[in-house]
């Protein structure tokens, strides 16, 4: 069968079967696979322009920020850097060829996409093309990145036939590359930026303004989420009462969503996966309070935000979470011992209402010390 099949050629399969993914090992979004033997038939086919040589399940740059690392996502955008070509000296000796695109799309957010090996000169890559990245998976490196995959068939310039290729190249018509950097909030920059300085185009807000602004803004009220800037003070860490709420949950080492114990108490189910694993990751989930010279205001923390608010990371806080003395003299020790400075995201929460209509939901999306010489 090897020797028959072609790379982009149409084909018939015959006497196959048909499994359960080991999503290990693909990254391709479908619960099943389909394996062939030596009693399998396969026939080559006529040339069809019904049939997609390649489909794609598109994340908006605007959402990516919500994923956790190693999340795997399709992306399309327009380029708007191009970097050099590097050679990078890997940890095991090797050395490897690496460039880092920036791509953005009419969110009016950008992101770092870094290409390894042969893909860094598989293209033509340069400004103003719209480029569509299969299976690229989510970097928690330095804000958000992406990592693009080492294949260059998952690469796309110029060719893309898909309805979001069209809109891209219409939003792009009539404007500059400088002004679409110009108005990008990139995922990639730390909350103080390089050199300790803010992005100008994230604004920075007192928690007072930013409420207001969430209660009057209309793209806000209509679920667009907001990003903005905010120095604060932690104030308070909620610690659940119950035993039954705590302040992480278990995640799948493989896709990174909510695990649940299996009926044999030695294993975790994921129902993502369509999976059961041995073992899972602990990640952090839980709520803050922060305050400044005009009010304060509750955020939810997940995964390496909580690190940064408590001092240590998701599984040390696991194996004490039992002792309630410990989590509670942990949490008192953190609270107004650091600023913080933070970015963080509002949105309208549809399942929530108070008197005054939709709840805004606030999240750390980051976090790290605040300086005020770097500010200043």
């Amino acid at each position: 069968m090897d020797s028959l099949l072609e790379y982009d050629a149409i084909f018939t399969f015959s006497n196959g079967q048909v499994k359960l993914a080991n999503k290990r090992f693909t990254s391709i979004k479908n619960d099943y696979c389909l394996t062939f033997s030596k009693d399998s038939i396969c026939e080559k086919c006529a040339e069809d322009e019904e049939i997609q040589s390649v489909s794609f399940t598109f994340t908006g740059l605007d959402s990516i920020e919500e994923l956790v690392q190693s999340h795997t996502v399709d992306v399309i955008g327009v380029v708007l850097e191009v970097g050099p070509s590097s050679s990078i000296n890997m940890k095991d000796g090797k050395v490897r060829e690496k460039r880092t695109l920036t791509i953005g799309d009419e969110s009016n957010v950008s992101i770092d996409v870094t290409l390894w090996g042969s893909v860094t000169e598989a293209h033509k890559y340069s400004a103003g093309q719209v480029i569509a990245l299969k299976s690229c998976r989510v970097s928690d490196f330095r804000g958000k990145s992406l990592n693009a995959s080492s294949d260059g068939a998952d690469i796309f310039i110029g060719s893309v036939r898909h309805p979001r290729a069209e809109e891209l190249t219409r939003w792009m018509s009539g404007t500059t590359m400088g002004s679409l950097r110009g108005e990008m909030r990139s995922l990639g920059e730390n909350p103080a930026g390089e050199g300790g300085k803010r992005s100008s185009k994230t604004p920075t807000l007192l928690i007072a303004q930013l409420e207001k602004h969430c209660q009057e803004d209309n793209e806000i009220l209509g679920g667009k989420p907001f990003y903005c800037n905010l120095n604060g003070d932690l104030s308070w860490v909620f610690v659940p009462e119950s035993p039954d709420r705590i302040m992480f949950y278990q995640a799948c080492e493989v896709c990174k969503k909510k695990v649940i114990a299996d009926d044999t108490g030695k294993g975790f189910n994921c129902e993502s996966c369509m999976r059961s694993y041995e073992n899972c990751v602990p990640t952090y989930n839980f709520t803050i309070r922060v305050s400044d010279c005009s009010g304060s205001l509750m955020l939810s923390c997940f995964g390496e935000i909580g690190e940064t608010i408590l001092g240590i990371n998701a599984r040390e806080f696991f194996a004490m979470h039992e002792d309630t003395f410990a989590v509670k003299d942990l949490t008192m020790n953190r609270l107004h011992q650091t600023p913080l400075a933070m970015v963080v995201r509002a949105k309208v929460d549809t399942e929530r209402f108070n008197e005054s209509g939709p709840s805004v939901r606030y999240t750390a999306v980051r976090a790290a010390q605040h300086s005020f010489a770097d500010a200043n």
